[in-house]
């Protein structure tokens, strides 16, 4: 048998956040490796293109952000204001349950393909963090659609703006709210652009008031 020379590129991101479960705040280191398989159409143009978003994206949206259950209204009050406005400077990841390094390894596995234009697929996401005991949760697959919840069951809401939830859109979003058809496109879910190499975005805060959830999710 001949043998076969096989390339495996792989991207390791590091970043730090405070998870919110129930009333406890966790500073978690998260070490996330993700593998690339380039398509057909991709060039080395856009995969260069594409590492550089992602990057972007967990350097200035995921690092230092606080991550908790959509539905965990303590901390909601904890860190927004009755009118909608945040406590904090921090970016604010929602999650559909616990944001356990299980989840989120799912999450952002579903976001890096989002964020891989069709171009880049990223078939597995490991994440391995300082609250897991030396523990690995790696999700492999890219079935999202039917392992996570669709934006009708994610928002309970008809007639949103956005057809899918954040994991699965190609912008720099990392939480949902209600907002409906006709409206514009809230800062926080810009598109990541570049021009020459150098992003063209700021990082922009959420500024709303959450819905609360109710229910189970998936």
């Amino acid at each position: 048998m001949k043998d076969v020379d096989i390339t495996v590129i792989s991207l390791d991101l590091k970043v730090s956040v405070i998870r919110v479960s129930e009333t406890y705040l966790f500073p978690s280191i998260l070490n996330i490796k993700t593998f690339l398989s380039p398509t057909e159409k991709c060039t080395e143009r856009s995969i260069n293109n594409i590492i550089t978003k992602i990057h972007y994206y967990f350097d200035n949206i995921i690092d230092n952000s606080i991550i908790f259950n959509i539905e965990n209204d303590y901390a909601k009050a904890m860190f927004f204001f009755e009118d909608g406005k945040t406590k904090t400077s921090n970016m604010y990841v929602f999650t559909p349950g616990e944001p356990d390094d299980e989840l989120l390894a799912k999450l952002f596995a579903a976001k890096l393909n989002a964020l891989g234009e069709g171009d880049v697929e990223f078939n597995s996401c490991e994440i391995n963090s300082n609250n897991e005991g030396g523990l690995k949760f790696e999700h492999v697959g890219l079935d999202f659609e039917n392992s996570l919840p669709t934006m009708k069951e994610w928002m309970e809401e008809d007639n949103l703006l956005f057809d899918q939830p954040w994991w699965m859109r190609d912008d720099a979003s990392c939480l949902d709210t209600p907002i409906y058809k006709g409206s514009k496109i809230p800062i926080w879910a810009h598109k990541i652009k570049f021009n020459n190499k150098k992003t063209k975005v700021s990082i922009d805060r959420p500024d709303f008031k959450p819905k609360v959830i109710t229910g189970g999710k998936k």
